[in-house]
């Protein structure tokens, strides 16, 4: 029994020593050895001793920890925002602009090799480049040609995005936003040329309305029979309203006639006399 037992204490520590060197074996192991997984939309960078040796594509690899080293980078779209940033027009007027790019990771060595941080330097870059779209531009410019500088602004930056191994996808202008005091000068501008389009407008009518009147007073003066028409013609619609009270005077042409009656009754009547 007493051996029995001894065994079972021997292979007990032995067991212990076999696992306790098995794990300082997989811990060792594990220091040396490791598994990096690079899924479908990321590229890997591996490095050797400091130096890069390729482009990992996507798939599982087991490096050698000591000698070799891996950086992952996403190759997704990437929407960069850039809001607010105020600009100077050459009229000394400022405006703020809110810009929006689309850029991904075109080539993941320079992008990693080149800058320390490629996101800070494309953010850079889009400043620089809404800077430069809109140097030398007065405001009425900027709102006029919005179309023109959105372009303009995404040749710049894609021009210079791959210089850090990024591709521009897309960009432009999102938003121009006036300073209060901006603001109150493009309201009184408005105001000034809507009151002097309206007096522009009322302008016009009147010129045309006297330019009817002279040709109508002309044509009545050509013929006298039109004056007499018209006042007909205003009698008759006032006519239609009881309670009206008309009080007109009429022209020696109209008086003539009239004189030139009485006279004719007159001597008929004296004519008339003398005969009996």
């Amino acid at each position: 029994m007493q051996s029995q037992f001894l065994n079972l204490i021997v292979l007990v520590i032995i067991l212990f020593i076999i696992y306790r060197l098995a794990v300082w074996v997989k811990r060792f192991i594990s220091g040396l050895f490791a598994i990096v997984t690079i899924y479908e939309y990321q590229r890997g960078l591996l490095y050797r001793k400091g130096r890069i040796q390729r482009v990992l594509e996507a798939g599982q690899y087991m490096i050698f920890r000591p000698w070799q080293a891996t950086t992952i980078v996403d190759m997704r779209d990437v929407v960069l925002s850039l809001t607010n940033q105020e600009i100077v027009c050459t009229d000394n007027l400022g405006l703020r602009l809110s810009v929006a790019a689309t850029y991904r990771v075109a080539d993941p060595v320079k992008a990693i090799q080149q800058s320390q941080s490629y996101y800070n330097a494309i953010y850079l870059e889009a400043q620089l480049a809404l800077r430069d779209s809109t140097a030398g531009l007065k405001v009425e410019e900027v709102l006029s040609q919005r179309n023109e500088l959105s372009k303009r602004f995404l040749e710049l930056l894609t021009e210079r995005a791959k210089l850090i191994g990024l591709d521009v996808t897309s960009g432009g202008i999102k938003d121009v936003t006036f300073p209060a005091d901006v603001k109150k000068i493009f309201s009184q501008v408005s105001n000034a040329e809507k009151a002097g389009q309206a007096a522009m407008a009322k302008s016009r009518s009147e010129v045309a309305s006297l330019r009817a009147l002279a040709n109508a007073a002309k044509m009545m003066e050509n013929n006298p029979n039109l004056l007499a028409l018209r006042t007909l013609q205003s009698l008759s619609e006032l006519g239609t309203t009881s309670g009206n009270t008309i009080v007109f005077g009429l022209p020696p042409s109209f008086a003539a006639p009239i004189g030139d009656g009485r006279k004719q009754a007159d001597a008929t009547v004296s004519e008339g006399e003398q005969g009996e």
